[in-house]
């Protein structure tokens, strides 16, 4: 069993990331207890795995338990050779109180220190509604903010957040290896996230610039990925086929650069231009404005003979006061 710590950044997206990775690694997601921000489920994943998650702040293999009086039973096999401990408790009515009462009551079972500082081993303590929970090793993903687009070498606005983008790619039910591509890629935000995530990447713009700079920002990572000039409404003639993913997010804003297309003919053509390069069974995951006008272009596309896509599941997301983006998670069909 895992029990992930998530955000509390949307009600809904960090749980169906988490599902998102376990579909992708061939695994079934069983909730069996949750709360706010906890969420434990019964199968297991590889930690390097789990690191990618990016709405997930730390996640711990755990044991349920009956009891706390059982947990203090046992709790000298756990800690054995260890020289001192701490606790953690989340879930309680107080949980710095339920930490220093169990603190006590371990200390008087083993006689080993409580040290809050630097302890050798921290028992972590879970109450979900009436299970509770316990680990001895909690793991998290690795910071995202050495690659904020304001610490890159190529500098655009509009840069999506590393953050976004690995969850774009996580929802896309990508794994080691995966095909992917970004057809709208700016200054590479997509494309880092995936080659660091072991993807193979390719990245295509309209504009020149751009792909100069996601090619210098891939460089200052050390990171490499296939990027060119393209058209995301014509993707087959760029020879991409077979894709395992397409994961974007396409131009919206007013500052942006869309030439001689309208929105809603720019998001239909490119919705017909990705199914027709996707692998039967392979995800598009995008975010456009949360507007009626483009929502109903999407919704269109999407059911039409040319292209169309099962819709996974959809989220609206408040960004600012004149931005709400809904993000799209659509599968090509077998």
């Amino acid at each position: 069993m895992i029990l992930f710590h998530i955000s509390g950044e949307h009600p809904l997206l960090p749980v169906e990331e988490i599902k998102a990775i376990y579909e992708a690694y061939g695994k079934g997601f069983q909730i069996i207890a949750n709360s706010e921000h906890m969420v434990v489920s019964k199968s297991d994943l590889p930690s390097g795995v789990l690191s990618r998650l990016a709405l997930t702040r730390a996640f711990y293999p755990v044991n349920r338990i009956a009891s706390i009086k059982n947990l203090i039973k046992d709790i000298p096999s756990y800690l054995q050779g260890s020289s001192s401990f701490s606790v953690r408790c989340s879930g309680f009515e107080s949980d710095r109180e339920m930490e220093r009462l169990l603190g006590n009551s371990v200390k008087r079972a083993t006689g080993i220190d409580v040290d809050l500082k630097s302890p050798e081993k921290t028992i972590y303590l879970f109450k979900l509604g009436r299970q509770l929970f316990f680990s001895l090793r909690k793991s998290s993903p690795p910071p995202l903010s050495p690659r904020d687009p304001n610490k890159r070498p190529f500098f655009h606005p509009l840069s999506l957040s590393p953050k976004l983008s690995r969850l774009f790619l996580n929802l896309a039910r990508t794994r080691e290896g995966s095909r992917i591509l970004d057809p709208f890629c700016g200054s590479g935000s997509i494309l880092i996230e995936a080659a660091l995530m072991g993807l193979e990447a390719y990245g295509l713009d309209m504009d020149m610039e751009m792909v100069w700079g996601a090619i210098r920002n891939l460089s200052y990572y050390g990171l490499s990925a296939r990027v060119s000039t393209g058209d995301a409404t014509n993707l087959e003639e760029d020879g991409f086929c077979e894709m395992d993913a397409i994961v974007t997010d396409p131009p919206y804003a007013r500052s942006s650069k869309t030439y001689h297309w309208s929105l809603p003919k720019l998001y239909a053509g490119f919705l017909a231009s990705a199914y027709s390069c996707l692998r039967e069974g392979g995800y598009l995951v995008f975010a456009v404005p949360d507007n009626p006008d483009i929502t109903s272009t999407i919704g269109a596309s999407i059911v039409r003979p040319i292209s169309p896509f099962e819709m996974r599941s959809s989220f609206s997301q408040y960004v600012h006061r004149s931005l709400t983006r809904r993000i799209y998670i659509l599968r090509k069909p077998n």
